[in-house]
């Protein structure tokens, strides 16, 4: 097995705009934004060893439908292969809408992605922001992203206060 997003949901899914409720997997409740009637937690994130020369990792979370970017968190060292609200490496930097903390879905009617990346070198400069992070990874030219996985979510019924 290659590198590959393993919880909390698993990578590779291609639902679309137009069967996102019927092949995304489901965002669980805790995982939501209180503006949707969830906890707003960040779940416990996973993935598996990245391909020879991975010097660290990178998450993000982001939503399709208006291409916006919730969460981001980068500079994780190599030797980690998985972050959560109680394991958070001293060396990641993490920037959201909510002060740097996970920023789940925020409505029910949209789907999202959390993407893993193996990088080539052991910090990243982001630019700035949750946006700058993923603006800057999905426009790599494959120099500083050696591998990709992710998982395409949302949140099903019951969605909504």
């Amino acid at each position: 097995m290659g590198f590959a997003l393993t919880g909390p949901w698993v990578g590779g899914q291609e639902c679309t705009e137009a069967d996102k409720d019927d092949v995304c997997l489901n965002i669980e409740p805790e995982y939501r934004a209180t503006m949707i009637g969830g906890q707003n937690m960040m779940p416990t994130i996973t993935w598996t060893a990245g391909p020879e020369g991975t010097q660290s990792y990178a998450l993000v979370f982001w939503d399709l439908k208006n291409m916006q970017t919730h969460w981001a968190m980068w500079n994780i060292p190599a030797t980690v292969m998985s972050v959560g609200p109680d394991s958070i490496p001293s060396e990641a930097t993490s920037r959201s809408f909510s002060n740097g903390d996970w920023f789940g879905s925020g409505a029910c009617a949209n789907y999202y992605e959390l993407l893993v990346y193996a990088l080539s070198e052991p910090t990243f400069d982001a630019g700035g922001d949750q946006a700058a992070a993923r603006t800057k990874l999905a426009d790599d030219d494959g120099t500083l992203v050696l591998a990709k996985d992710f998982a395409r979510v949302n949140p099903k019924a019951p969605c909504g206060n």
